[in-house]
This record gives structure tokens, C-alpha cells and sequence, in this order.
């Protein structure tokens, strides 16, 4: 992306999907407690879309916005 104007990132890439957030991290054990244990069959799917998303913290919580979409043809 740096031919558009990004600038290059030095840290390693990790890809991931952001799926909570905790705002207080008293009982954030119980949590993770409860994710260790969660079983997740892996599905075949097809992308169709890529979205690009800034997300911003607040003080009312996470505000996102789509800065870019990429659509794919099966």
C-alpha cells in the first residue's frame, strides 16, 4: 500500500478478527476461561469481499469506519 501514501509498518503481520473487546480487566480470567474452552469446527467458505476498517477507540466505545472495499467474482 505504499504506492498509496501508507507508510510501510516494521512489525510483523497478525492477521486477526477482532471479536470483543473487555473494557475492565477485573473477571477478564472467567473470560479467557470460557474461550479455552470453546470448540470451533473449521467450515470451508468463499470470499467474496475484503473490507478494509479503521476502528477508533472511545470513551462510548468503538467507532468504525469502511475505508476501502474490495469485491471478488466466484
Amino acid at each position: 500500500l505504499s504506492d498509496y501514501g501508507f507508510e510501510p509498518d516494521t512489525r510483523a503481520f497478525k492477521p486477526h478478527i477482532t471479536t470483543g473487546r473487555v473494557r475492565y480487566p477485573e473477571g477478564s480470567s472467567q473470560l479467557l476461561d470460557m474461550i479455552a474452552n470453546i470448540n470451533i469446527d473449521t467450515l470451508p467458505f468463499t470470499v467474496d469481499k475484503i473490507v478494509l476498517m479503521k476502528s477508533t477507540l472511545t470513551p462510548k466505545g468503538a467507532e468504525y469506519n469502511i475505508i476501502h472495499e474490495a469485491f471478488f467474482c466466484p
